[in-house]
């Protein structure tokens, strides 16, 4: 087998395995969140992240990343999102609402749980202020 032939198989089997990641609607996934060029306060790792939207494409999702830092609820467009038995995070945590971006499902590592009704009901508001024009 031919170089191109093993990088065109490993291209398929990359493609199947991030069509059968389903990262829904208000659920919680690990995901690395590092740009090869992040700077500032822009968030680095792999964190939990709320799911916003999985775009028809397949292969990008919008999210929100979380932070530990409980101090970053000082900051606009925020939400302190407690642990809790359904969404399974290790600590409290921020919801970084300012800083949702769009990441391939090739960085997405586990589900964790899913975020209540009336915690997103909380972002959603700042999803909507963010965008009002």
């Amino acid at each position: 087998m031919g170089q191109y032939q093993l990088i065109y198989l490993w291209c398929n089997i990359l493609a199947l395995r991030w069509k059968r990641l389903k990262p829904k609607f208000k659920e919680i996934w690990e995901v690395d969140v590092t740009y090869t060029d992040s700077q500032g306060h822009e968030q680095e790792g792999t964190r939990p992240c709320l799911i916003i939207k999985e775009f028809q494409t397949g292969y990008i999702v919008l999210l929100i990343p979380f932070t530990g830092t409980l101090n970053s609820g000082r900051f606009p467009y925020t939400t302190k999102i407690e642990k809790n038995n359904i969404n399974k995070l290790d600590d409290d945590s921020i919801a970084l609402v300012f800083q949702m971006k769009a990441v391939s499902k090739s960085r997405f590592k586990y589900k964790r749980g899913k975020l209540s009704s009336s915690k997103y009901d909380e972002i959603e508001i700042h999803i909507k202020n963010i965008f009002k024009f």
